[in-house]
């Protein structure tokens, strides 16, 4: 360091010092790092023209690109995502996608729409401005579809929009953490239909 430098570094450090006890703070606080913010899960958008929707889930999801209910004809699965690898079929209701359903851990979410070819409207209530999951479904057939029922929550939302009808499937592990299951309901609410 030359001698010219040092009366430049020796005014820094007391203009420094002076700041410092003329703030509000502390040096502790002035010098602390600033405070972590969790940023939202990216996203993916899948966006169906031939079937005229969108929907939108955390891009770690996985999309199915196959039916998980490939025996199902009407209602027809039209989307299924999920936080875990999803196998299509299964053995003990052909109406819902069984293997997919016995492959998530305690920890995964599923979500899965089905939509009805020809619906009787009235059968089905408007869909919310947003859904909330509440209570999970009872006495809902697909607890008879899986092995092990008591490893999940399951929720079967009938729903219509426009003059379209659909069945949306909830599945959450028993041990899902909030954040899993506001990320299934934001997937589900940002569901989108061009009529």
């Amino acid at each position: 360091m030359t001698t010219a430098a040092i009366p430049r570094l020796v005014a820094g450090l007391l203009a420094a010092s002076v700041l410092l006890a003329c703030g509000s703070g502390s040096a502790e606080e002035m010098l602390a790092p600033a405070e972590m913010t969790t940023q939202p899960p990216a996203l993916t958008t899948y966006d169906d023209q031939e079937g005229r929707f969108s929907i939108r889930y955390p891009a770690a999801w996985e999309r199915s690109m196959q039916s998980l209910t490939p025996g199902l004809t009407d209602p027809r699965e039209i989307v299924s995502v999920g936080s875990y690898h999803m196998r299509p079929g299964g053995e003990l209701c052909a109406h819902l996608p069984v293997n997919a359903l016995e492959d998530l851990s305690p920890a995964d979410a599923f979500l899965t729409i089905q939509e009805r070819a020809q619906p009787h409207l009235a059968d089905y209530p408007p869909r919310p401005t947003q859904f909330d999951l509440g209570k999970p479904t009872e006495g809902f057939d697909g607890e008879l579809c899986v092995r092990e029922p008591g490893d999940l929550d399951q929720w079967w939302l009938p729903f219509r929009d426009g003059s379209r009808a659909f069945y949306a499937l909830v599945a959450l592990g028993t041990s899902a953490s909030k954040e899993t299951r506001q990320q299934v309901t934001q997937t589900l609410n940002s569901f989108h239909i061009d009529e």
